[in-house]
């Protein structure tokens, strides 16, 4: 029985490197029309205004995300109030065919509209240039109601970790955020938010998988950090804690389990972006004897281990670690 687990506590880094690196607000010379138009050809309605992407007679936004580094990312932000949140993905959707950029964030919440986004917009200056987006902690989005996808760029998947142990017959179960941004050949797919639905699925499916990946992604400490809350941070590492007894008991000899991150976001430093601490990389198995694996050079090196770990053919990217 082989069962490889892998919580991660922050966020998942996008597996490509991104060449743009200029803010939104940049592109928009460039790609401002090419998104009014995209979205024009379905019929939808919009106009840019002080730096941001407005859609008429909506409370949807397009801005460049300014919770960590500029230009990697961009935001769709809309109102669940006012939209369905299969209306704020379809837009999220056309974005990402014509930006370039890693991920196109499509975010949906309650308890705001056009006003409460317009008095949210920030203006910054980077490196001298003019950054525009909306502050998403303000809007007191990640609550019950928060739903979002991580649309990221396409990539050649057949050299990734999942898809080739899927290819190979393992099972391959995706949980949280990993749902959203990785993708394998007959692949099991739960894109659940909430720390308790993640921590909930993943022991349930540790129970169901003989012999295959499963890997799960605990997403709102990160949420936390970038809401600058100390105590909810603290309760999602705390629901993460109670639950690895249970996952535990539920490993054999021959499994493998780990837990990492890609980046830090302390809620104690007093702004809503990214923080660059060293993260952890923890492993558990029965089969390996205790020792310091060393300071990793890439995230990458995680997924030549799983692979490593069912002798299977390495990924494009990475060095095993794993003494096996």
């Amino acid at each position: 029985m082989h069962i490889l687990v892998r919580i991660v506590l922050w966020d998942i880094k996008k597996s490509q490197e991104v060449n743009q690196k200029n803010p939104f607000n940049n592109l928009l010379p460039r790609k401002k029309n090419a998104i009014i138009f995209a979205l024009q050809k379905q019929h939808i309605l919009s106009r840019y205004e002080r730096g941001l992407i407005q859609l008429n007679g909506k409370a949807i936004v397009v801005s460049d995300n300014i919770e960590s580094d500029y230009g990697y990312n961009m935001n769709v932000v809309g109102s669940l109030d006012h939209s369905p949140y299969d209306e704020i993905l379809r837009v999220g959707k056309i974005v990402r065919s014509v930006v370039d950029v890693g991920r196109v964030i499509t975010m949906g919440g309650r308890g705001f509209d056009h006003s409460t986004l317009a008095a949210c917009r920030e203006h910054k200056i980077v490196n001298g240039n003019d950054v525009y987006g909306i502050n998403i902690p303000k809007l007191h989005i990640y609550d019950e109601y928060y739903q979002v996808v991580h649309l990221g760029l396409p990539m050649n998947r057949s050299k990734q970790t999942p898809h080739i142990l899927s290819t190979h017959g393992f099972p391959v179960v995706l949980i949280g955020k990993a749902a959203d941004v990785l993708s394998a050949e007959q692949a099991e797919y739960h894109p659940v938010v909430h720390t308790e639905e993640v921590l909930s699925c993943l022991i349930k499916k540790i129970k169901e998988v003989d012999n295959g990946l499963i890997f799960a992604n605990v997403q709102e400490t990160d949420l936390a950090g970038h809401s600058q809350n100390v105590l909810e941070y603290s309760r999602h590492l705390e629901l993460v804690d109670a639950a690895l007894p249970s996952i535990f008991e539920q490993l054999s000899g021959d499994d493998l389990f780990l837990i990492t991150g890609d980046h830090g976001n302390d809620p104690t430093i007093g702004h809503s972006f990214h923080t660059r601490e060293y993260t952890p990389l923890i492993l558990f198995s029965k089969k390996i004897i205790a020792q310091n694996f060393g300071t990793r050079k890439t995230l990458a090196d995680i997924g030549a281990s799983i692979c490593s770990f069912f002798s299977q053919t390495a990924p494009e990217f990475g060095t095993s670690f794993i003494p096996l």
